[in-house]
């Protein structure tokens, strides 16, 4: 094997270690959340309290004749939007931490190949 493949082996293998320490800390912060939502307090006062009953509050009062004005149905709906984000935030955290765990498992067997590859030549 010359030095200039070694070399490219060498990168690769830096390249895929720089990868999974990236994709590892996404998988952790989605093992967290994972972990906040499981948390009794957070599940009650955060997932259910706020995030469906008060956002239910929030779309029976756009109904409210008391609540017609433009300005009133403006923050009612930035009132709903702010919701809307944090569970998007929330669901995005967890998704992207699942498609890391494929990530890793994809850079890890690589680097396997890439090992054994080389420990041959």
């Amino acid at each position: 094997m010359t030095e200039e493949s070694e070399m490219t082996t060498e990168q690769k293998l830096n390249s895929i270690e720089d990868t999974l320490k990236m994709q590892k800390s996404i998988f952790d912060r989605g093992i967290r959340m994972r972990k906040l939502w499981e948390i009794p307090e957070f599940k009650e006062l955060i997932l259910e309290d706020y995030c469906k009953e008060y956002a239910g509050a929030l779309v029976v009062m756009r109904a409210d004749p008391a609540m017609q004005t433009p300005e009133r149905q403006d923050n009612l709906l930035k009132n709903l939007d702010g919701i809307g984000y944090m569970q998007q935030y929330m669901d995005g955290v967890v998704g992207r931490g699942n498609q890391a765990e494929v990530t890793i498992k994809q850079y890890e067997d690589e680097r396997e190949y890439l090992l054994n590859e080389q420990s041959i030549n």
